[in-house]
């Protein structure tokens, strides 16, 4: 027994005494990027929080939802309405600069091109022809002194 013992005393004192330890400085990395960390962070965090989220606004919208509401002719009709409104004002761009007169009537707008008096501007007004609204714009002509 006392020889175990010896043992046990001896190897114990060979481990304390054998070498010095070494340990290195400790370094603070943080990872949020709000704290300083690598901004490269930022959507896997909030990817990762989106993830484990469990509570959900009840008045929240889910945007794929919308996709799903409008129905083929309606979405249809929505694009055929833009490009119609896009002609139209092609068409008004295009009188303006040509310096020729026109009205143009889409809906329940209409667009009057007129020349002023000056001879250097075209007035444009734009009618809501549900409500009577004008909006009256006075633009100069690409070569005339008032447009430079």
């Amino acid at each position: 027994m006392a020889g175990v013992r010896n043992a046990i005393v001896i190897g114990s004192l060979l481990a304390c005494a054998g070498g010095a330890a070494h340990s290195g400085q400790l370094v603070y990395r943080p990872v949020n990027p709000s704290f300083g960390g690598d901004p490269f962070n930022s959507s896997h965090l909030l990817g990762i929080a989106n993830a484990i989220d469990k509570y959900k606004d009840p008045s929240a919208v889910d945007p794929f939802s919308l996709l799903d509401r409008q129905n083929p002719q309606a979405l249809l009709n929505e694009q055929l309405q833009q490009q119609v409104t896009q002609g139209v004002n092609g068409n008004a761009i295009d009188s303006v600069l040509s310096q020729n007169s026109g009205n143009y009537t889409l809906g329940s707008s209409k667009v009057s091109i007129s020349p002023n008096a000056d001879g250097q501007t075209r007035r444009i007004v734009l009618q809501n022809l549900d409500t009577g609204a004008q909006t009256v714009y006075d633009v100069p002509l690409a070569g005339s002194a008032a447009g430079r």
